[in-house]
């Protein structure tokens, strides 16, 4: 529903906890992070080559689903696409 993609690996080659997802253009990475540790979620920056277009979000600990709700949540509010799609009606 955001528009991000996931980085497509090789069946098997999936990490159980952790998701590389492309970084929106605008904001950039450096953004999302900022905004998204203000709200208290930790965001990765993907290593090279891929650090450019991919961020790092880890589903490690003691999350609830309000806790994910709430950081989709956090990140619909700067992603663009979806964005547009609330400015739409959808």
């Amino acid at each position: 529903q955001l528009g991000l993609e996931l980085l497509d690996l090789p069946c098997g080659a999936e990490a159980a906890s952790i998701l590389t997802v492309s970084t929106p253009e605008p904001p950039g990475f450096e953004s999302l992070y900022a905004t998204l540790r203000e709200r208290g979620y930790l965001l990765y920056a993907a290593k090279p080559p891929l650090g450019h277009h991919y961020f790092k979000a880890s589903v490690m600990g003691d999350i609830e689903d309000t806790d994910l709700a709430g950081f989709l949540a956090a990140l619909a509010t700067l992603v663009p696409a979806a964005a547009g799609r609330r400015a739409a009606g959808g």
